[in-house]
């Protein structure tokens, strides 16, 4: 069970870091 909410916790890390970094590409150049 730990394992488990780990991992969930990473996918979460991930997914904000993936938020940001689309959220500058989509920023006008």
């Amino acid at each position: 069970m730990v394992e488990i909410q780990v991992s969930v916790e990473i996918d979460a890390q991930i997914n904000n870091v993936w938020n940001i970094v689309s959220d500058i590409d989509n920023e006008p150049k």
